[in-house]
């Protein structure tokens, strides 16, 4: 999931954060999947980078960021 309970914590705060984002920029929905936009993912993307570097290339947090891209395409 993460290399450590402190960056798995902090990964949580980056999501919970980007879901804020879309949520104030794109307005509310329960389905945020097909609401980001292109530079909203790449920050999660590069806020996740920065905390654990293995979080988007393996696990938990590169399954979730498959997945929302896979969602969106949908």
């Amino acid at each position: 999931m993460s290399s450590s309970i402190n960056q798995m914590a902090n990964c949580i705060l980056i999501y919970k954060r980007f879901v804020n984002l879309i949520n104030l920029e794109n307005g509310e929905s329960s389905y945020i999947e097909s609401r980001f936009t292109d530079i909203q993912f790449h920050t999660l993307l590069e806020n996740l980078s920065t905390i654990d570097t293995r979080a988007t290339t393996e696990g938990f947090w590169k399954d979730e960021l498959d997945t929302l891209l896979a969602n969106r395409s949908a």
